[in-house]
Order: C-alpha cells, then sequence, then structure tokens
C-alpha cells in the first residue's frame, strides 16, 4: 500500500469506492467519498488522478464498521469471478463496512461477465452459506446511467467509454 501523499483517515468520509481508476465517480455522486485504486501508475497515466489513497481491495488500512457506503464500478480484476475471490473480497469489504445497515454498490456493464446481476446474486449467496453471520439483502435493477447518473462519462482504465447497465445493492442486515 503506497499513500498518494499523506494520508489521515478523516471520519466525515463516510463512504468508499475501490477501483476508481482515473474517475471521480464516488466524489461526484456519493459525497464525502474516498477514492481508492491498486494501480499506483494512475498518477501518471491519468490527465487528473483523483485517488485519495493507493490500496489493495483485499487489504484496505481502515478500521472495521468505518463505512456507511463502498462502491464499484464494473470491476473486472477482483471480485466475483469464482468462490474464492468472492469470498475474500466480500470479507474485506464487509470487514470496513457498517453492520448493520452498510450497503455495497455495485455497478456493471453488459460485458463484464463476472458482474452480472445473477452471478453476483448466486457468490454472494454461497457466501452467506459459509458465512452464517453474515445477512445480505442483494437487490438488482437495468439502468440506463445517463439518466441515472446524468452527466457522468464512465471510462475503463484504457480510456474507452463504457455504459454501466446493472446496479446491484448489497445490504447488510
Amino acid at each position: 500500500m503506497i499513500p498518494k501523499s499523506t494520508f489521515i483517515d478523516n471520519n466525515i468520509y463516510t463512504n468508499l469506492e475501490i477501483g476508481a481508476g482515473c474517475g471521480d465517480f464516488g466524489k461526484r455522486f456519493y459525497p464525502k467519498c474516498y477514492l481508492t485504486d491498486y494501480d499506483i501508475e494512475l498518477m501518471d497515466k491519468c490527465k487528473t488522478c483523483f485517488i485519495d489513497w493507493f490500496c489493495d481491495a483485499h487489504n484496505l488500512p481502515w478500521s472495521n464498521n468505518r463505512f456507511d457506503l463502498i462502491i464499484l464500478c464494473n470491476p473486472y480484476n477482483y471480485g466475483f469471478k469464482d468462490d474464492e475471490s468472492t469470498y475474500k473480497l466480500l470479507s474485506e469489504l464487509l470487514r470496513v463496512l457498517k453492520k448493520p445497515g452498510g450497503e455495497i454498490l455495485l455497478l456493471s456493464t453488459k460485458n463484464n461477465k463476472f458482474c452480472n446481476p445473477q452471478r453476483v446474486k448466486k457468490r454472494i449467496d454461497q457466501f452467506c452459506k459459509i458465512n452464517n453471520n453474515y445477512n445480505l439483502e442483494v437487490k438488482s435493477e437495468e439502468i440506463d446511467c445517463s439518466l441515472v447518473y446524468n452527466g457522468y462519462i464512465f471510462r475503463e482504465i484504457i480510456g474507452d467509454q463504457i455504459f454501466p447497465t446493472s446496479k446491484i445493492n448489497i445490504n447488510v442486515k
């Protein structure tokens, strides 16, 4: 984990975006949001780098029960590929998410086979079977990102514009 600059955890920030890339989605639509990514080269790749902290999504530097909302926009390299990667990611996200009442927001495109709503729900149900101490409710809806997040341009790390079509909410009961 390498900080962008000297980092002091400010409790005013109640939201966290994981894998923000070159965008500022979390800050724009969910105020009081820290932006994170694993790739420190973003400091050179992005026209403007909005990242507050460079860290691994599987080893977050925050304390337990810290955030109200965690945002993931179209994750490819981490997350819901298989039961093991789901278990590893969810365990860490749920560690820093407030319980009960915390929420994970996952936006996904039709092209991201790892994060379609049915796959995510299946992985989370399997996670909950293994971890009886978690009660997670999964809701999904199809969205038109240009209407829901008016004016925001979602991009892949390589710069191509993408269009999230699914909004998945995972609530901790």
